[in-house]
């Protein structure tokens, strides 16, 4: 059998060494944690506009009104399907990433659903 050359492991990016420190330490552990319960929920935008959630739910870093290309912090991202995040495995919804312009006119700026998602999180945690 002919080598191809093509590998089954999907290519990961290789993390820089300071953002191994930085998950070592404790904001990064807490920002880890914050994700991990953020993957649990259900997408902002299916839940609050009554459609049906058909990828699993990714974190997405607002974008919108944001100057610069420093990420948003941890604590303020959002729960959103692949639909409604990047679009690339279920094209049915319109993407952020893909039309951003479509989805503020349809949905708003994402930044507005950081506190629904916020309080989400306290809840399922049990801060509330």
């Amino acid at each position: 059998m002919k080598r191809t050359g093509f590998k089954q492991r999907q290519h990961m990016r290789k993390k820089s060494k300071k953002r191994v420190a930085y998950e070592a330490t404790p904001e990064g552990i807490e920002d880890a944690a914050y994700l991990a319960d953020l993957h649990k929920l259900p997408c902002v935008i299916c839940d609050a506009f009554g459609m049906m959630q058909l990828s699993p739910t990714t974190a997405h870093h607002w974008i919108v009104g944001r100057h610069g290309t420093k990420r948003t912090p941890c604590k303020q991202a959002l729960p959103l399907c692949d639909g409604h995040h990047q679009g690339k495995f279920d094209t049915s919804k319109i993407a952020i990433h893909r039309e951003p312009a479509a989805w503020r006119e349809a949905y708003g700026k994402d930044s507005d659903y950081i506190q629904v998602t916020q309080d989400k999180v306290a809840e399922m945690v049990g801060l509330v």
